[in-house]
């Protein structure tokens, strides 16, 4: 290998001269320095012109100065022009050698470039892969909305999976230490997730019970209830008549009904339309005429048969309708003949209420 550091770094110079010393000695500066301190001094002594023989002096004295300084420049330019010359000509063999060096010098750096680039995309997708590494990590967190919806388990093998996964420096190199922290931010996040989860559990556990305690307690209620009714209508079954079956009603019983309830002593509003069949109650549209309303004048059978349903006072009670004494009848209870729809229809609903709930209950 050539050695440039002293051959082709820096030229030697022609001489160990520096450049004021140079200039001293293009100029003759020595000598001429001496000469023109003497010039100067023979004329130090013309002060003032007294005469034209005065002036021819003063003015021989000054041509002489001149001629001493215009010949030193001219020096000095000659020095000047040779020193721009000698510039140009080492710019030009400047020029000409490094010809010869810079095309090499170029195919060179191209090589090199080439491995550069190659060794800084190299890098690039190193990086990248961590990058994309980190990335996955990451997706292992869960948002708080995602959170709610797993349950303990899941979130337990969650982070036995995030515990077990091994951050290799191999694999990770200088990314190690930042794999490392997510994945313990991770796992710390999960285990606040899994104490909310439990949490959840432990209180939907309380809402069942105490689900299931009310409903017990509910159903403890109604049977009860069911106990105290049973009794009151054994109690009302010994004083009530026996309730008629049910039966049709044709026209001939409404009208035997219709004779045996007292007239009103002002007429009454017409009747509203009758309700439409239902499969369970039977409602028959009431004769039109006083005969049907104003003061209470059926009695329970007589209601029983028009309704087309078993009732006794208990139930009719029961749905918010009270019976009023009769005034000729001893322990008669009678009904106001206006509220047969009203009656009709509390009865139907009561009935749709369970079938509803018995069909709920055989579903469930």
């Amino acid at each position: 290998m050539i050695d440039t550091t002293t051959t082709l770094e820096r030229p030697a110079p022609s001489t160990d001269l520096t450049p004021a010393a140079r200039a001293v000695l293009a100029l003759g500066s020595t000598r001429a320095e001496t000469e023109l301190r003497a010039l100067v001094s023979l004329s130090e002594g013309l002060t003032a012109v007294a005469d034209d023989a005065g002036r021819d002096q003063v003015h021989r004295a000054a041509m002489q100065l001149r001629t001493a300084r215009t010949n030193l420049e001219k020096k000095g330019k000659a020095a000047r022009d040779d020193a721009q010359s000698f510039s140009k000509a080492v710019i030009a063999e400047e020029k000409r050698l490094i010809a010869i060096v810079q095309p090499e010098e170029q195919r060179l750096l191209v090589i090199r470039d080439e491995w550069d680039d190659r060794k800084a995309a190299q890098e690039r997708a190193r990086v990248e892969s961590h990058e994309k590494r980190l990335a996955q990590l990451q997706g292992l967190r869960l948002i708080p909305a995602d959170a709610l919806t797993k349950t303990p388990s899941e979130l337990e093998g969650a982070i036995a999976k995030l515990v077990g996964y091994a951050i290799d420096p191999a694999v990770w190199e200088e990314f190690s230490k930042r794999a490392e922290t997510v994945k313990l931010e991770i796992i710390g996040e999960l285990q606040s997730y899994l104490v909310q989860a439990k949490d959840r559990e432990t209180l939907k556990a309380s809402l069942r019970e105490m689900a299931i305690l009310l409903q017990a307690q509910q159903a403890e209620q109604e049977r009860e209830a069911a106990q105290r009714r049973a009794l009151w209508l054994e109690e009302q079954a010994k004083t009530d008549p026996a309730p008629i079956p049910m039966q049709p009603v044709t026209r001939e019983t409404m009208d035997d009904i219709a004779q045996e309830v007292p007239a009103d002593p002002a007429p009454a509003e017409p009747a509203a339309a009758a309700e439409p069949p239902s499969a369970t109650v039977v409602t028959v549209a009431q004769p039109t005429g006083p005969n049907l309303s104003g003061a209470p004048a059926l009695k329970l059978a007589e209601l029983c048969a028009v309704l087309g349903v078993s009732l006794t006072a208990g139930d009719l009670l029961d749905l918010g309708f009270a019976h009023h004494s009769g005034e000729n009848s001893r322990n008669a209870k009678l009904y106001r003949a206006d509220q047969v729809q009203a009656i009709g229809k509390a009865v139907k609903a009561r009935i749709d209420s369970g079938i509803a709930k018995w069909a709920a209950a055989v579903s469930a």
